[in-house]
Order: C-alpha cells, then sequence, then structure tokens
C-alpha cells in the first residue's frame, strides 16, 4: 500500500492525501454511513435481542471505517446503552459483539477522549468477570488500547475499584495463566503498559506493582 493508512484503519480523510475529486467522493460515500448511526444508536433500545444484537455489530462497523466515525458514534453515547446490555443479556452471541465493538471504539488515533471512554472502562472490566474465549479476547484488547491512552485514562484503568473482581488489574493478572496463548499475551502487553504510569517508572498502585511482579517472572 505504499506506506499509505490501510483504509479500514482510523484515519481521518485528509490522511490519505488523495486528490480534491477523490477526496469529495470518499466523504459523499460516507454521508449515507454517518446518517445510519442515529437509527442504529435507536434499535439498541428494540425490545428484541436480535435486533440490539445486530445494531451493536453494526455500530461496530461504522467505527471502523476512520477515526472520525469513531468519534461520531461515541457521541451518540453508545457506550452507555452497550453497557446496559453487557449487565442485562445472557446470551453469548450478544456478549461477543458487545466485546467486539467497545474494543473497537477504543482503538485508534488519535485516542478518545477520556469522557468517551468511562463508560468502556466499567463495561470492559465487567466482561473480564466471563469465561469465554472470544469475549475475553475482545475486551483485553479494549483494555490494551485504553493501556496505551490518554494517561487519565490508564489511571482509572488502575483505580475504578467498582470493577468486579477488584478491579481490572488483579484480573488481568489472574488471566495470565489463561489456556489461550492470544489472551495470555494481550493480557501481558496490558500489564507492562499499566506498569509504565509514572514517570518514575515504578507503578502508582498496588495493582501496578502486582502487574510489574508478574511481568518480571
Amino acid at each position: 500500500n505504499n506506506g499509505k493508512p490501510m483504509l479500514n484503519g482510523l484515519m481521518t480523510v485528509a490522511d490519505y492525501k488523495l486528490s480534491p475529486s477523490t477526496s469529495l467522493l470518499l466523504v459523499r460515500k460516507l454521508e449515507p454511513v454517518r446518517e445510519s448511526i442515529p437509527k442504529l444508536c435507536k434499535r439498541l433500545s428494540s425490545s428484541h435481542e436480535y435486533v440490539r444484537e445486530e445494531a451493536v455489530a453494526g455500530l461496530g462497523h461504522v467505527a471502523k471505517i476512520s477515526a472520525a466515525e469513531r468519534d461520531e458514534v461515541l457521541e451518540n453515547k453508545v457506550l452507555e446503552k452497550i453497557a446496559a446490555m453487557c449487565a442485562k443479556e445472557a446470551k453469548l452471541l450478544t456478549l461477543q459483539s458487545c466485546a467486539r465493538t467497545i474494543a473497537t471504539l477504543c482503538n485508534g488515533k488519535p485516542s478518545p477522549s477520556y469522557a468517551h471512554m468511562k463508560p468502556a472502562i466499567q463495561s470492559l472490566g465487567n466482561l473480564l468477570c466471563f469465561s469465554d474465549a472470544e469475549v475475553l479476547l475482545h475486551s483485553t484488547k479494549g483494555i490494551l488500547c485504553l493501556s496505551d491512552g490518554l494517561e487519565e485514562t490508564v489511571a482509572s484503568l488502575i483505580n475504578d475499584e467498582k470493577i468486579a473482581y477488584g478491579g481490572i488489574c488483579p484480573r488481568l493478572v489472574e488471566l495470565v495463566a489463561h489456556e489461550n496463548e492470544f489472551i495470555v499475551e494481550t493480557v501481558l502487553r496490558c500489564l507492562f503498559n499499566i506498569s509504565l504510569t509514572d514517570k518514575d517508572g515504578e507503578a502508582k498502585t498496588a495493582n501496578g506493582v502486582e502487574g510489574r511482579k508478574v511481568l518480571a517472572r
């Protein structure tokens, strides 16, 4: 691709350095996609689970297009609605779609704002409670994105005590022993990022210290 951003990378149209006419064509093609965001958001409140699950998946696909689309999805406060679905839904397919879409919304540069990501932190932490490998993999990928983001977001990953298992970091430490190698690799990267949150090279909390101990083994 000659070093240019891939089409599904989280970039703006300007980042592609296309000709004015091509840029205009791309923007026009994206307009129907942007118009679909409010409709998909509305379907998150449907009384039918399959409709809600399809809406979550659709929003994830839209958010993959570019950082602009991702941020527009976030502006519609979808994370709060998805979080409610994670708390209520028992069906595995819905939980997998929620985890995948939340991870997508956490991804990309520039990093999403802390205000947008705050609901994602608790949702991802709670999704770590499930045993399904796909839910865990997407959840840890989302946390990995957040751990490489804004300092305020990383601090919240460490210090949020409202999350099950006593917080995200203790659960990540437990998952180091998981049988799935992809989950373990992602978890170790999360712990590494979190352990480097202090300018002096020391973790800020006991949770971070525990992560450093695991990395040192």
